[in-house]
């Protein structure tokens, strides 16, 4: 007699399963297709020069003769041509080239520079060598200049004599959203050749 509860256990086990299984769950599925578009970065590099009737007008380079004591009414601004606010910064160096083309030294005595430019108080010189603009860039505008003039030290010797200054500036942006309070602090910079080394 045993054995019948076991086997009537089973037995009940057995349909209680089977039933189980053939339970209906009521279902429903959607689907949707979003279609998020990011905003653009896009910046250009505006250079202007003095011309004879003292009005700044853009070139695509700046020229002139540069001679110790001397400056050159100039500027370099960068203009946000995407569709996304923007930290902007940029890099201006300075290279010297003598009658023969050779490179000359860019700092006299006690790191003295050959050529200098002041700076606008909305630019911040960081520790990479790039400047730094104070303000995010909306979009089609434009920063204030980094400099309105470069000027030869007085103090050079005559190896500069008919030389050449090559100023080349490399700007680059990066957008503000969800990208720090700053340019100092914002991340996602575009590595130069010299940093890619």
């Amino acid at each position: 007699m045993e054995k019948k509860p076991i086997t009537l256990g089973i037995a009940l086990l057995a349909i209680m399963l089977a039933g189980s299984g053939s339970l209906a769950y009521f279902t429903s599925e959607k689907r949707t297709h979003n279609i998020i578009t990011s905003g653009g970065i896009d910046i250009e590099v505006i250079q202007k020069v003095e011309n004879n009737d003292g009005k700044l007008v853009t070139v695509p380079e700046i020229t002139g003769e540069l001679m110790p004591g001397v400056s050159i009414n100039g500027s370099v601004h960068v203009e946000n041509q995407g569709k996304s606010q923007a930290w902007i910064r940029l890099k201006a160096d300075v290279a010297i080239e003598d009658q023969e083309g050779n490179l000359l030294p860019e700092t006299i005595s006690k790191n003295i520079p050959v050529v200098s430019f002041a700076n606008d108080k909305d630019w911040k010189e960081g520790k990479d060598g790039f400047w730094y603009y104070q303000q995010p860039v909306d979009p089609k505008e434009e920063t204030n200049s980094l400099f309105e003039s470069l000027n030869m030290n007085p103090k050079v010797g005559n190896d500069y004599q008919n030389s050449v200054v090559n100023l080349n500036v490399h700007a680059q942006a990066v957008q503000t959203a969800n990208n720090g309070k700053s340019a100092e602090e914002a991340i996602g910079w575009p590595l130069i050749e010299e940093e890619a080394k």
